[in-house]
């Protein structure tokens, strides 16, 4: 019997749209840390930048003194705009004619024939936003050596984390020079955790990558948002001279911290020693500390962070989610996250922290109509879906956060 498709696929998106909703809140995976934790908001561009205010300085016409006093000057804060750039992704998959046709007969066939597609497609969009937002405009990676004729890069030690390279067999990747020339574009064929060993395309040529160059998904570099490693280490070297548009050499609110472990654990020590310079410039608020699951295990001996913690609380679970304790900010929480590298962790205050743009993770297309969710291939008998997202984390607070470097998880 031949298949309807005008009716296929209006039935289709009636059934999503019934089903999962615009919001997809039943299919986001627990590893989204930060789309769970940080709320969006949206927002309007003004031409291609989301534009916050952000006070950078104090007022400081203060006068001192009884009695008849001559007024200070007016010297007022400095307010400057924020310039958020969003970072736009689309994310697509197919069906068949047939299938369509099968989805579309009735609502249990249609759950029965998405729940894991859409489980799916929701866990790989969730994995490449939550990368964007710890690692955007940084890289995945950094070479530190080459094999030509094995078709095989090696990851140093500093900048590997497993939950970064977990499922990305296939996946397009790009290499550049540390100065942002394009080496050459090939894609992931095997990854050994092991070794930090990611293989390659077969003949790839490899003949000039070196040492120290940056490997990242393929079409990423210079259209992603800037993610909380660049936010943290703004203006100290380690990360941008500027934030958002606005020099960090200028003004001390607009550099953050970075605090090197010294190739020795993580320890509730290092950490309040960490954030003393975010307290010395004003951060008195509550604080999440993202660890990769190997340095999460060694915080996790330190008798002391274990005084309070929060956890799944259901019996015979003996495990915990993240560990919190108070320091001289507040709150400080210690939160797992697979996509943190192993030899680093990031401090920043969370309340501060929110995703701005004109869309969270979404099945509505720009340009087709509000209903419009499936859509016709152009060359192929089937049906497309897509899953989109504009947005940028934005965390006016640099000054507040901290990068630890140089952990060791031995």
């Amino acid at each position: 019997m031949a298949v309807n498709a005008a009716n296929t696929k209006a039935s289709l998106n009636d059934l999503l749209k019934d089903v999962y909703g615009d919001k997809l809140d039943n299919l986001r995976p627990d590893f989204g840390v930060l789309t769970n934790k940080i709320a969006f908001r949206e927002a309007k561009k003004t031409g291609r930048d989301y534009v916050e205010a952000v006070h950078l300085t104090h007022e400081h016409s203060v006068t001192y003194g009884a009695g008849l006093q001559t007024l200070a000057n007016i010297v007022p804060s400095i307010v400057d705009d924020a310039k958020i750039r969003g970072s736009a992704m689309t994310l697509r998959t197919a069906f068949s004619y047939d299938a369509a046709a099968n989805m579309a007969s009735d609502k249990g066939s249609f759950i029965d024939a998405t729940k894991f597609k859409f489980q799916n497609l929701m866990e790989s969009a969730t994995y490449r936003l939550e990368l964007q937002m710890l690692y955007g405009s940084s890289e995945l990676g950094v070479v530190a050596s080459a094999n030509d004729g094995a078709d095989t890069i090696v990851i140093n030690a500093a900048t590997w984390a497993p939950g970064i390279w977990a499922a990305a067999e296939g996946a397009p990747v790009s290499i550049y020079t540390a100065g942002g020339v394009l080496r050459v574009t090939t894609a992931v064929v095997a990854v050994a955790a092991d070794t930090r060993t990611l293989t390659l395309t077969a003949s790839t040529d490899l003949s000039a990558v070196i040492a120290g160059d940056r490997v990242v998904f393929a079409g990423s570099f210079g259209n992603e948002m800037v993610g909380l490693r660049s936010i943290s280490a703004a203006g100290t070297g380690s990360g941008p001279a500027s934030l958002y548009g606005i020099s960090s050499a200028s003004y001390s609110m607009w550099q953050g911290n970075v605090s090197a472990v010294g190739a020795a654990n993580l320890t509730l020590k290092k950490i309040y020693d960490g954030l003393v310079p975010a307290v010395g410039k004003g951060l008195m608020e509550d604080v999440v500390v993202l660890v990769s699951p190997a340095t999460f295990s060694t915080l996790a001996n330190d008798e002391a962070a274990l005084r309070r913690y929060t956890a799944k609380t259901s019996k015979g679970d003996r495990g915990v989610d993240s560990i919190q304790f108070v320091g001289a900010n507040g709150s400080i929480e210690i939160l797992i996250h697979p996509m943190v590298r192993e030899q680093e962790a990031i401090a920043f205050p969370i309340k501060r922290a929110e995703r701005v743009g004109a869309s969270d993770l979404s099945f509505k297309t720009p340009g087709y109509g509000s209903d419009e969710m499936f859509h016709q291939l152009p060359d192929q008998t089937g049906f497309e879906c897509r899953l989109y997202s504009e947005q940028s984390i934005f965390l006016p607070a640099p000054a507040k956060c901290v990068l630890f470097t140089g952990i060791s998880n031995v």
